[in-house]
């Protein structure tokens, strides 16, 4: 990979990440802490359009682009025609190696640990959500 194209990935990683929180950050603090709000906003207000395609709309850019980025990385090295399936199946196996067997582990813990928790009458263990979370933090203090 040319040193430009490497400085450009670099440099929108942590704007896409940002964006990434804005997409999942949102919903929860639009539904809890004790404001609703409706979505899409009254569009008849300037800042509600503002507040609407900064947190709804210009944010979903940066999946797409993640996705982008790491389909180009994933085949950038795998140019030459003579040993592209080769390539091709060591990069797959690595990639099951190092992101499907931890996302299939965590997964299968995860649900170990929630039917526990449901079966044991533990609800109020499980994880809330960070806003209810913080809020009960603070209302302690």
């Amino acid at each position: 990979m040319d040193n430009i194209t490497s400085r450009t990935i670099e440099r929108l990683r942590f704007p896409m990440t940002v964006l990434v929180l804005f997409i999942h950050v949102l919903p929860f603090a639009a539904s809890q802490g004790g404001i609703e709000y409706t979505f899409p906003f009254n569009t008849d207000s300037w800042s509600h359009r503002f507040i609407y395609f900064f947190n709804w709309i210009f944010p979903r850019v940066a999946v797409p682009m993640f996705c982008i980025i790491s389909g180009y990385l994933f085949f950038q090295g795998l140019n030459t025609v003579d040993c592209f399936k080769e390539k091709y199946k060591l990069k797959l196996k690595s990639r099951v190696k190092t992101l499907l067997i931890p996302y299939l582990l965590w997964n299968i813990i995860f649900e170990i640990w929630r039917l526990f928790m449901i079966s044991s009458d533990k609800l109020e263990l499980l994880p809330k959500s960070f806003f209810l979370l913080c809020k009960e933090i603070f209302n302690s203090f």
